[in-house]
């Protein structure tokens, strides 16, 4: 309102402007340019003038008005609205001080909650827990919100921060107007997903929301982990043969050698040692055998050295046994020599492996089964060209789980061609060759795919080159996607395979008996058929390892619809629940496996047992983590801070509620204002000397000749 006095300046200038008076005098044109130039010269100043006046009333009444100096994140003065987001993923169970990581957050987060004043509003998010929102919408009874926080107990599985804020604004942005949010956390990278975050961003600027990413912890931990862990094959077959391999990651700070132990049951069976450097990542091979007990699953763990962060330092499994699975050999031409060196590879010595039982069956035979479920490896040898219903029945079981191996045979190059392997979905650009080699060509076949796990059990069994002789060949011709496992070494595939759906197809450019090549008679033919049935023997087990917060789909035999179990869980706890299924051969879902260990899983009054291995979530078993800097940049545009301990965040808020005032510096503004418009306003008043002969031709009112 004070401003409005600007018009007295704008009045007084426009009514005292002075007014031409008109002078007789002779036509001068220099005399009309002279007045005019001084005209001109007289606004400028008078406009300058005005201009300093009217900014002195406004800075006079800016000044009074006490206005107060912010940046634009400034947390607004009176009541606070206060969001705390503790993590409790598995990660937060990392050791510091004789604490993990979860209680300093925690205390932290106690702390924060003691510091409220009355009128304040707070609310507790538990990222990682089934249900986060603990005390949501906020809450003015601060002694409600420390005794939540208190009681809060961490969780073992991934802490999804981003998305667990980004659901609690969604179902409660009305009251969350100008939060503050305080994450407590360690900042793991696998729990902050940017490309979240930066979608959250936009929520959060429209509601005028301050983030504070608040880290507890060491940005390094000294710590080794578990990465991951494989079976090979991922079912313990009829020998016993029982092999890991584990990928062994350390963090920044970690030098050192480590030690992974295999243990079955309580049994330690194997050991193997790694070399570490800091951030690298090391591979372990432990290998042993188990007693054959088909009545039981083979369950134990692998086990590091202790650290930092024990949870990462275990690895729970639990294998099904495999005996007496069927092999189906189908000829093609309806000789059983077609397949006699399959038969033989897998019954050597003329005694049925205890592993495959083989059925043979003719073409005719074979396009008339409705369904190959029962077999885990299908054998077909030289076939004819496929028809759509042969090509069905082979691509519903691969797809299915089922693994399907091709050979071609005859005499007739056409019996397997591109247009025929096309029906089966595996290779549709593939070209296909043949070649006869007359009496025959002595030729070598090399790994194609070298990370190819069959391929490199055959290397391991028997180095390459594997040298045959060969009469006529089937060479593929790939686009380097096609899956070439081994080839020619003097050019072309010799073995494709193609994973279709849950199950692989398997292409060979040898026929299976000796019209084609001594192949057949080659150590590695027997190797390939052994390793092809127990990676088979593989892909037909279904898992019996889920990860800690998580379901696993348990398949289980009969029509039973619904079925009755018994959890018995590593605390010794047991629990009973119904499970239902949507129909026969669909899985159950089993739920409720919150801590890593072995699980008893109890049906049929506890006549079978099964056992369930459950680990921390692989996106918590290697520490790595998020700077301050790239933290804040994932939310843009949001007013962020990030702080390392409680004094420094109670001094970022601090900073952030406080103002500083700008009236005395208007004052100061409008005073050097003030001065400096005296100092022009008596320049421009000073008389100005008029040019002698205007001045005698004023006084004397003449004219000029």
């Amino acid at each position: 309102m004070a401003a409005a006095a600007v018009v007295v300046p704008i009045a007084l200038h426009l009514l005292q402007r002075r007014r031409p008076r008109p002078v007789m005098f002779g036509t001068l044109r220099f005399l009309h340019d002279a007045i005019a130039q001084s005209r001109r010269a007289h606004r400028i100043t008078q406009g300058l003038t005005l201009l300093m006046r009217v900014l002195i009333i406004l800075l006079l009444a800016l000044a009074f008005a006490r206005p107060l100096l912010r940046r634009s994140g400034l947390i607004p003065a009176g009541r606070r609205t206060v969001v705390m987001v503790v993590d409790c993923s598995a990660s937060m169970q990392t050791l510091e001080g004789g604490r993990n990581y979860f209680e300093h957050a925690r205390n932290w987060a106690v702390a924060l909650a003691d510091s409220l004043q009355d009128g304040d509003r707070a609310a507790v998010v538990a990222a990682g827990l089934a249900e986060p929102r603990v005390i949501f919408p906020p809450v003015s009874d601060v002694k409600a919100v420390r005794g939540a926080l208190q009681e809060l107990s961490c969780g073992q599985g991934a802490a999804p921060l981003a998305e667990t804020i980004q659901d609690v604004f969604a179902k409660g942005s009305d009251s969350l107007q100008n939060a503050e949010v305080h994450i407590f956390s360690d900042f793991q990278t696998t729990d902050w997903s940017k490309a979240v975050a930066e979608g959250l961003a936009k929520d959060l600027k429209s509601l005028g929301v301050n983030v504070f990413f608040n880290r507890v912890g060491l940005k390094e931990a000294n710590d080794a982990g578990l990465q991951s862990v494989r079976f090979y094959p991922s079912a313990v077959l009829d020998d016993g043969h029982l092999q890991a391999e584990c990928d062994v990651t350390a963090g920044g700070s970690y030098l050192g050698t480590d030690s992974v132990k295999l243990f079955v049951g309580d049994e330690e069976k194997a050991q193997a040692t790694v070399m570490m450097s800091p951030s690298e990542t090391e591979k372990g091979i432990l290998t042993t055998t188990v007693q054959a007990d088909a009545a039981a699953d083979v369950a134990g763990h692998l086990e590091l050295d202790a650290d930092a962060f024990d949870l990462n330092n275990r690895f729970y499994f639990s294998l099904p046994r495999f005996a007496g699975l069927s092999a189906l050999l189908v000829n093609g031409s309806g000789d059983s020599r077609e397949s006699s060196y399959v038969r033989h590879a897998l019954n050597p010595g003329g005694v049925s492996s205890a592993l495959m039982v083989p059925k043979e069956t003719d073409w005719a035979g074979f396009a008339s089964m409705g369904d190959l479920a029962e077999y885990a490896v299908v054998f077909v040898c030289n076939p004819p060209p496929l028809e759509d219903s042969a090509a069905r029945l082979l691509l519903n079981y691969v797809k299915s789980g089922g693994v399907a191996v091709l050979f071609p045979g005859g005499n007739e190059p056409g019996r397997m061609n591109s247009t025929s392997l096309s029906k089966l979905e595996a290779w549709p650009d593939l070209k296909i060759r043949y070649f006869e080699l007359g009496d025959g060509k002595n030729l070598e076949a090399v790994v194609e795919d070298a990370n190819d796990r069959l391929a490199q059990r055959l290397a391991a069994a028997m180095p390459p080159p594997w040298s045959f002789l060969a009469r006529r060949v089937l060479r593929f011709q790939t686009d380097g996607t096609n899956g070439g496992v081994l080839q020619f070494r003097d050019g072309g595939s010799m073995l494709l395979r193609k994973k279709l759906g849950e199950g692989e197809l398997w292409l060979c450019g040898v026929s299976a008996n000796r019209d084609w090549a001594d192949w057949p008679l080659h150590p590695m033919f027997f190797i390939f058929v052994q390793e092809i049935s127990r990676q088979a023997a593989g892909l037909r087990q279904r898992s019996l390892m889920a990860q800690s917060g998580e379901s696993l789909k348990l398949y289980w035999p009969g029509s039973d619809l619904r079925k009755s179990f018994t959890v018995t869980g590593p605390d010794g706890v047991s629990r009973m629940f119904e499970a239902v299924r949507d129909a026969s051969g669909q899985p159950f879902q089993l739920d409720g496996f919150d801590m890593p260990g072995l699980y008893r899983l109890a049906a049929d009054g506890g006549s079978v047992v099964r056992t369930i291995a459950v680990n921390v979530p692989s996106v918590e078993m290697v520490l790595s983590y998020w700077n301050g800097d790239d933290l804040q940049r994932t939310l843009p545009d949001v007013e962020t801070a990030y702080t390392e301990s409680h004094d420094e965040l109670r001094r970022e808020l601090l900073g952030m509620r406080r103002s500083h005032p700008l009236w005395p510096w208007l004052l100061l503004a409008a005073f050097v204002l003030s001065m400096v418009e005296v100092v022009f306003a008596n320049v421009r008043s000073r008389p100005v000397a008029k040019p002698h002969l205007v001045g005698d031709l004023l006084r004397h009112g003449g004219g000029v000749v």
